[in-house]
């Protein structure tokens, strides 16, 4: 990166929902140009299908944050249960290293 940052899933979910917007208006752009007053867009933000469209967006966008609020507690304690069960092998490990040791120093002395 330019400023030596590191790059997070934070930036990944920003980058990927502007560049989806970017995408989305090219594509459903009326390549004319239009002019329109400041009455006529209050008209249109207004309309039945501008405010249908505003609440789809942000269900979307509300159900996308649950969505990685979920998946993100799911992997965590996926995680933690793993790196649990690497611990108690490990100490199970380590048990079985001292056990082993101790047979070998009596048979030795």
């Amino acid at each position: 990166m330019m400023l030596n940052e590191k790059f997070t899933r934070y930036d990944l979910a920003s980058f990927v929902l502007i560049s989806t917007g970017v995408i989305g208006c090219c594509l459903l752009a009326n390549g004319e140009v239009v002019e329109y007053s400041t009455q006529e867009l209050y008209d249109i933000l207004g309309s039945g299908q501008s405010v249908s469209l505003m609440i789809i967006i942000y269900c979307f966008i509300a159900g996308s944050y649950i969505f990685y609020q979920i998946i993100e507690k799911k992997l965590q304690a996926f995680y933690n249960e793993a790196l649990d069960s690497m611990m108690v092998a490990s100490s199970t490990d380590d048990e079985n290293v001292s056990m082993s040791a101790r047979s070998v120093n009596s048979l030795t002395s």
